[in-house]
């Protein structure tokens, strides 16, 4: 019976002393039974990650059933041989498969197994929206409407109401809200007056209780509105004295 010497070298993971063990001349690697072998543990250690043999040496799949995932993750005390043995590769193959020059792995890295379905290219990184730009946008479209008549249930260019005015601003970005200021008053969250940006809506009780008029803020205590009395979209001030003593509140729909 005879026994090959990387065999026993997997078994002990050291290599055969060569200063002490004499080996068949006509097969270097080939042993046979009842040779006895000193093992230099002092002079040759071989790493435990990453100890692989041979590398083409064909294994059979023990523990995984099932078809192979694209990757492996290395865990503590993994090897190549292990590794391969598990997936039912070669440790020849694995290394093709990730460029690797020699045998040292490392816990954590993720090693492609051969044979797997490719992996899915990465998706595209898209860059987040910037809520300032959109809402930048927002008013320059809502100040591009400045002088549009108004119209009583009116929700578009020809004419609009104060809801119908500010729904129409607000859809041109995707933005759906209701056709009234009543509705309105539940959209967003609710702001304090203090704590205004551009964009916020702003609400007033004018010819009846709660919320009876909108207005688009567009900062520096001005808001732009449909305005009934002057018959067109225009600009006002939060500290006009009329509006200053009906506003009851304001609520932010762009975060």
């Amino acid at each position: 019976m005879t026994k090959k010497l990387h065999i026993v070298v997997r078994r002990w993971q050291f290599l055969p002393d060569r200063r002490t063990n004499r080996r068949p001349e006509r097969s270097p690697t080939r042993l046979l039974a009842g040779i006895s072998l000193a093992l230099a543990a002092a002079f040759y250690p071989l790493p435990q990650i990453g100890l692989s043999p041979v590398d083409n040496f064909p294994v059979t799949r023990t523990a995984y059933a099932g078809p192979a995932p694209a990757t492996y993750t290395i865990k503590p005390g993994d090897t190549l041989w292990g590794i391969a043995r598990r997936y039912g590769t070669t440790v020849g193959a694995l290394k093709a498969a990730n460029g690797l020059k020699g045998d040292l792995i490392f816990p954590g890295q993720v090693l492609r197994l051969p044979g797997a379905a490719p992996l899915p290219p990465r998706p595209p990184v898209s860059q987040p929206s910037r809520a300032g730009d959109r809402v930048q946008e927002i008013l320059r479209y809502a100040e591009s409407l400045l002088g549009v008549p108004y119209r009583w249930s009116g929700n578009t260019p020809t004419g609009f109401d104060c809801s119908g005015y500010v729904r129409h601003v607000f859809g041109k970005f995707g933005i759906n809200l209701p056709h009234s200021s009543y509705a309105q008053f539940t959209c967003g969250t609710p702001v304090a007056r203090e704590a205004l940006r551009p964009g916020d809506l702003v609400f007033f009780s004018t010819y009846g209780p709660g919320a009876t008029h909108v207005g688009i803020y567009c900062g520096s205590g001005r808001f732009l509105h449909a305005s009934s009395a002057a018959g067109s979209v225009r600009w006002q001030s939060l500290d006009d004295a009329y509006y200053k003593a009906r506003y009851i509140g304001a609520r932010r729909i762009v975060p």
